[in-house]
């Protein structure tokens, strides 16, 4: 017995831009109504839940790896760039999953470091967004019923008219 669950898919893409049988992630079973798989990867989740991508993971698994880190030594690290890393620091921390502090030099000046939000703080961010996205994307449904009501319920005369020639 699988541990997925299915749910209906309704959509007006064009067949050509359906992921094909076997790939990973979301997919399409292919046969009469189409179903959606959804076993989300963590990916997926970070994606729904903080707007992440495979790259931010990247370099919030690196900085777990370290401790702390400037975002030079990060770049240096993923052989990345220092602004593409910076920026993605900056989201991470947003997001709630990294902090930074501000380091002063002996030299003078000074550089931010970065630590990673340990694992279980992480998981209690993940879990209390999904919620909230999932209350989010249930009123949308609700909603649904009133889009379609609020369009019958009008009077002819209140619908738009069609131009005449």
């Amino acid at each position: 017995m699988s541990n997925r669950s299915e749910y209906l898919l309704v959509d007006d893409a064009p067949d050509s831009s359906r992921p094909e049988d076997g790939e990973p992630g979301i997919g399409f079973s292919g046969s009469g109504d189409e179903r959606i798989d959804c076993d989300p990867t963590l990916v997926e989740v970070l994606q729904v839940v903080f707007d992440i991508g495979l790259g931010e993971r990247n370099v919030y698994e690196a900085l777990c790896g370290r401790g702390h880190s400037s975002a030079d030594d990060l770049a240096e690290e993923l052989d990345r760039d220092y602004s593409t890393v910076n920026r993605t620091l900056r989201a991470l921390c947003q997001n709630g999953l990294v902090t930074r502090r501000r380091r002063i030099l002996q030299s003078g000046g000074h550089l931010y470091e970065y630590s990673a939000r340990p694992p279980e703080q992480v998981r209690a961010l993940l879990c209390h967004g999904l919620e909230e996205w999932t209350d989010a994307a249930r009123d949308r449904i609700d909603e649904l019923g009133d889009v379609e009501s609020d369009a019958t319920d009008r009077p002819s005369s209140d619908r738009p008219m069609a131009s005449q020639p």
